[in-house]
């Protein structure tokens, strides 16, 4: 009975060494800035297709994140339509920016012709 209290001392404190070696072996190994980082770009922030214009009366402001929140303006001159739009995800703020861009476009057809 002795015997077994002792060897289950003995095992869990050589666990305990092994873990703690594996933990010292883990961050000397990766360097903290490197570490720190996330390991999947989540909301695709370094996602950098270009808005495009559709027209040459379209203005789009550059995208600006604002907490958790990208942002992106756009604004015809013809038609005097301006939108702002945000989303979470910089990939589909750029895919809904590039969709009212074309809204725009074909709005500003209508008036001109």
């Amino acid at each position: 009975m002795v015997g077994t209290l002792i060897f289950s001392a003995v095992l869990t404190y050589a666990t305990f060494v092994i873990f703690h070696a594996f933990g010292k072996l883990g961050n000397s190994s990766c360097p903290p800035s490197k570490a720190s980082e996330p390991l999947f770009d989540t909301y695709d922030e370094k996602y950098y297709e270009p808005i495009r214009q559709a027209s040459p009366n379209n203005m789009i402001s550059d995208i600006v994140k604002k907490g958790y929140l990208f942002f992106v303006t756009i604004e015809n001159t013809v038609t005097g339509d301006k939108q702002t739009i945000s989303n979470r995800n910089k990939k589909y703020l750029i895919w809904d920016a590039n969709n009212i861009a074309y809204k725009f476009y074909n709005k500003e057809r209508g008036i001109i012709k």
